[in-house]
């Protein structure tokens, strides 16, 4: 049964997830590294990996909705949306779409092969069954459309801030590509983003060998004004002259749901 609160549909209970309310709080369309991964996504639609135009398309996980936000207004689409998490969703500022609270894994039949492009941006690396996960994430696409993920990138940048907003892992192509023999897809093409923010991803792990005090904070947000213009300085640039990097701190691959 459908429950509507403000312009949040409610189709499952909201719920506790794996991930830091305070993330939310910082994950604003302006910062660097929401930059830098969009910037990433924007260059796999030149490569002409993925076209936007006239889809339908599903943002699972979206949180306050800057990727969804962002979609929007780059690709002139207005992207549906779903979370359990109701402090994130009540962040959403644009209204012009679906937005639920939503857990997938009920598998609501007015959503069953409804969408075009299907998008799960930082989510998987937070549920311990994420090939199950991504399966039932298929049941929302239509046969032949694209399923775009982005994760972080190699285990051996994994430190107390990963453990902080809820990861469970991080991924590498080799490990992707092992998982992706058990989901329901088809032509899989992987590109690694953030060279820099590898070597800030080290550099973040060491430093806290020596704290364990706000590691959200610490690890998230740009320190200056100056610094977050540099970086996103630089993810533009990246994008504009890798066409794919050949190392990175995320990780984001896309497919085609199986006919």
């Amino acid at each position: 049964m459908e429950k509507i609160m403000g312009e949040i549909k409610y189709l499952s209970e909201a719920e506790p997830v794996s991930m830091a309310d305070a993330w939310f709080d910082m994950a604003t369309s302006d910062h660097f590294w929401m930059i830098w991964r969009f910037e990433r996504l924007k260059t796999m639609v030149r490569q002409k990996l993925i076209d936007f135009s006239s889809k339908k398309v599903f943002e699972i996980g979206c949180g306050s909705g800057t990727v969804l936000e962002q979609v929007s207004k780059n690709f002139g689409v207005n992207p549906d949306g779903c979370d359990l998490n109701d402090f994130a969703l009540k962040k959403i500022k644009i209204k012009d779409q679906n937005i639920y609270c939503y857990n997938i894994y009920d598998q609501e039949s007015t959503l069953e092969n409804k969408y075009d492009i299907i998008i799960l941006f930082d989510v998987i690396e937070h549920i311990e069954e994420d090939v199950n996960f991504v399966n039932s994430c298929l049941f929302h696409l239509k046969p032949g459309g694209k399923c775009i993920i982005n994760v972080p990138a190699y285990m051996h940048l994994f430190s107390k801030y990963d453990k902080a907003v809820g990861h469970v892992r991080r991924y590498s192509k080799s490990m992707v590509t092992e998982k992706f023999s058990q989901i329901n897809g088809d032509n899989l093409t992987m590109q690694y983003w953030g060279v820099t923010l590898y070597f800030l991803a080290i550099a973040r792990k060491i430093m806290y060998l020596f704290t364990n005090k706000n590691i959200v904070s610490k690890g998230f947000e740009p320190p200056s004004k100056l610094f977050n213009s540099i970086l996103s300085f630089l993810a533009k640039a990246e994008n504009k002259l890798l066409r794919s990097p050949w190392i990175g701190s995320s990780l984001m691959f896309v497919f085609d749901k199986k006919n």
